[in-house]
């Protein structure tokens, strides 16, 4: 889209007097024209996230955790959510690590 953007470059050696431009509406179109087409760049290039999505502490370790908090939890369900028993104990520590691990590269990070 941008190859298409005609610059109009016969407007950059003009001169305005203090009381009329007479190619303030040339001007006022490429302006609008050029917005439209960065944005345009814009929607298609770069991904839009929730801003709570976005954690800068983020770690490989962290996604780790995440992910072995999850399984735990699913087979916890899958076998009816008791609530003692080995799998309710390792789905406790499972998400007491992640939560505390996450609770800490925040931390850390501010």
């Amino acid at each position: 889209m941008l190859q298409n953007l005609t610059v109009p470059y016969e407007l950059l050696d003009r001169s305005c007097e203090k009381t009329t431009c007479s190619h303030q509406m040339a001007i006022k179109n490429f302006y609008e024209r050029l917005v439209e087409v960065l944005t345009c760049a814009a929607r298609e290039s770069i991904p839009l996230m929730h801003v709570s999505n976005v954690k800068p502490y983020w770690t490989a370790e962290l996604q780790q955790l995440k992910e072995d908090s999850i399984q735990v939890h699913t087979a916890w369900v899958d076998i009816g959510k008791p609530r003692s028993g080995l799998i309710n104990k390792l789905r406790l520590q499972a998400k007491y690590n992640y939560k505390r691990a996450l609770k800490h590269g925040a931390f850390n990070f501010e």
